[in-house]
């Protein structure tokens, strides 16, 4: 947002909210595990896009005032829509099966905690990331240890990855972990979260 004058104003659109992770600092050093510290995929819940949003909007209205009825207005829009969405979700889901489900991306454990899944792991992995020889057979170890029935991965998965993860015998839900653009596209993420609930849907099935 740009401010009269040329300045420029940053909304921090995740300060104060509650997220997963260990809450580490930034000034842990280079070196530090990227892993560590809060989770930044809130947004991979409805429940958590709500709480950006509203994050945002309140920002917004702060720099904005002139306006601040319009941005409550769409504020209002949107979380009702959110509201739809999530519930659309969880009929799709159902009553949550006992079915095992490990989480092969950092920021599906928001995606599993808001539909009541049974997450026994979260392995840390990169997106899109390809694993090969040891590495891959002590992923696939890990797997199996814990017992899951169904992997939740990003839908930019290697094939090699989901062969092998499928050869060990779990069913894989593809998820869109919101990361390619929507090309302003409102309806976007709402069609890429319904689209979620139906891939975890048919895997639980």
């Amino acid at each position: 947002f740009t401010l009269s004058g040329g300045n420029l104003a940053v909304i921090a659109a995740m300060d104060n909210l509650a997220l997963l992770g260990e809450g580490a600092s930034a000034g842990d050093g280079e070196e530090a595990d990227h892993f560590a510290g809060e989770n930044p995929w809130l947004f991979l819940s409805v429940e958590g896009a709500g709480q950006i949003a509203e994050s945002i909007a309140a920002g917004m209205m702060a720099l904005d005032p002139a306006y601040e009825g319009l941005y409550a207005e769409n504020l209002a829009a949107f979380e009702a829509g959110l509201d739809a969405l999530k519930a659309e979700m969880r009929a799709e889901v159902g009553e949550p099966s006992r079915k095992r489900v490990a989480l092969l991306h950092e920021g599906l454990g928001y995606l599993a905690d808001e539909l009541g899944l049974l997450a026994v792991a979260t392995l840390r992995r990169e997106p899109g990331e390809a694993l090969y020889g040891d590495e891959l057979e002590d992923f696939i170890a890990a797997l199996r240890d814990s017992g899951a029935q169904v992997a939740l991965v990003e839908r930019q998965a290697p094939q090699t990855l989901c062969r092998a993860i499928e050869a060990a015998g779990l069913t894989i839900a593809k998820i869109d972990t919101l990361t390619t653009g929507f090309a302003a596209d409102p309806q976007a993420y709402f069609q890429a979260m319904r689209g979620n609930a139906r891939a975890i849907a048919q895997a639980l099935a």
